[in-house]
């Protein structure tokens, strides 16, 4: 539905306004249903704090104007902000405002709640994102609940992963255990 708002946008094309009303009825249903989201993603945080070393806090944050679950008042403000947009959004052919360009950032997941089954965890070059503290207690963290990939440039820092799972080399194209 942005693809095809975007290239009504993008061509001038007189369809433009039922793609604006599709977009904002969608969005408004997506915002709401990520307020929601985030609210239990807070709740699962706050009930296991965890791991936060030197007394760090996190918290999850929606800004205020979307942080509500009702529809209408996202449809209400999304409405606006289209309307707001429309010559900036005509002059760049592309949709500039709406719940794809969002600043949110969950770093929580509640995956098993709702399917009872662990999710797989994809950890890209983990070990250059995170201190060494950090990214072990994640690996323990992931190993105690599920499963991960982790992937890194560093063969010694998979080595120190072996006790928890198996390594794997790839080179050449092909993957074998290291």
């Amino acid at each position: 539905m942005l693809a095809q708002r975007n290239a009504a946008l993008a061509n001038g094309r007189q369809e433009l306004p039922a793609w604006n009303e599709r977009f904002v009825e969608l969005g408004a249903r997506l915002r709401a249903r990520r307020a929601a989201y985030v609210d239990r993603l807070r709740r699962a945080m706050d009930a296991r704090p965890g791991f936060r070393p030197a007394g760090e806090s996190y918290e999850l944050r929606l800004p205020v104007e979307l942080a509500t679950t009702s529809e209408e008042a996202h449809r209400e403000t999304l409405t606006r902000a289209v309307e707001g947009a429309r010559l900036r959004e005509a002059h760049a052919g592309r949709s500039l405002v709406g719940p794809h360009r969002d600043p949110v950032a969950p770093t929580l997941t509640v995956h098993r709640e709702e399917t009872g089954q662990s999710a797989v965890a994809l950890l890209d070059d983990l070990d250059s994102e995170l201190d060494e503290e950090r990214a072990d207690h994640l690996c323990s963290e992931v190993a105690a609940r599920g499963q991960a990939l982790v992937t890194t440039a560093h063969p010694a820092w998979a080595g120190r992963l072996s006790h928890r799972g198996r390594v794997f080399e790839v080179s050449g194209g092909e993957v074998r255990c290291a």
